[in-house]
């Protein structure tokens, strides 16, 4: 198995933004948002210093579409790349309706009007297409990011909504098997880690996480699972048990590993 990175030091996997091609335009509450694209900060530009300030000499890993980057001269990130090469960012989608439509379970896009870092956050709205939703990024066959060499994962979250009242930030081994009817489609080493065992509510205010990315291999190891950070090949935020309404959303913002 090959890794995804390229460079030198803490490296990182490149992956674009892709919506998949049954998420249609909808009328009704949710609105709809461009595709999240790749952002390079002007170093001139102002932007709002986050809950966990950049500093010289700190390495940081950009999980991409989450995260501005840090002012010039401080802090180094290196960002997930938005270019398709090697993985893709997209909603889950599900099957709907007598026609079997394709239909993702939540709009994703740019937010300004209320920030915890930098310039912009992302904001995630359920559509009620099925009791869960998931934003994801997935790596190609054969692509990995190694995290070992990190110590936590940093999120910000603010949702006063009931569909985001608990959910998980997810990591993975592995690869979807396609055409193994034996899969089912699932991924073998799955790990997930509910936000509200990292202080999150939705209450309506900014909570600012710190996951420890041992925490990942200490629940991989209760559950049974082979998961390891050095070979990481999904990440994102999924629940699968919404129970909320079409519309209902969460801002999330400083997301980033390090």
């Amino acid at each position: 198995m090959a890794s995804a990175t390229g460079g030198g030091g803490k490296r990182a996997v490149l992956i674009m933004v892709l919506f998949c091609l049954g998420c249609q335009p909808d009328p009704g509450e949710v609105p709809e948002y461009d595709i999240v694209p790749q952002y390079f900060p002007d170093p001139n530009e102002k932007w709002i210093e986050g809950p966990t300030p950049c500093r010289q000499g700190e390495k940081r890993l950009s999980i991409g579409v989450f995260y501005d980057g840090c002012p010039a001269n401080s802090a180094t990130v290196e960002t997930i790349v938005l270019d398709g090469s090697n993985a893709e960012f997209f909603p889950y989608i599900v099957n709907e309706g007598q026609n079997n439509q394709l239909q993702s379970t939540c709009a994703i896009g740019r937010y300004w009007d209320d920030v915890r870092e930098g310039r912009w956050a992302t904001r995630i709205a359920y559509r009620d297409a099925a009791l869960f939703w998931g934003a994801m990024v997935h790596l190609k066959k054969e692509t990995f990011i190694d995290l070992s060499e990190y110590d936590k994962l940093y999120l910000s979250l603010k949702s006063e909504d009931d569909a985001f009242d608990n959910f998980a930030v997810r990591m993975a081994n592995g690869y979807d098997v396609v055409g193994d009817q034996n899969s089912g489609g699932i991924i073998a080493d799955v790990v997930d880690l509910a936000v509200t065992d990292y202080a999150y509510k939705n209450d309506g205010q900014w909570h600012d996480l710190e996951i420890p990315l041992k925490d990942f291999e200490d629940k991989a190891q209760a559950i049974k699972k082979d998961f390891t950070l050095s070979a990481v090949t999904r990440i994102g935020l999924l629940n699968s048990g919404a129970s909320g309404k079409k519309g209902d959303f969460v801002l999330v913002d400083n997301f980033f590993i390090m």
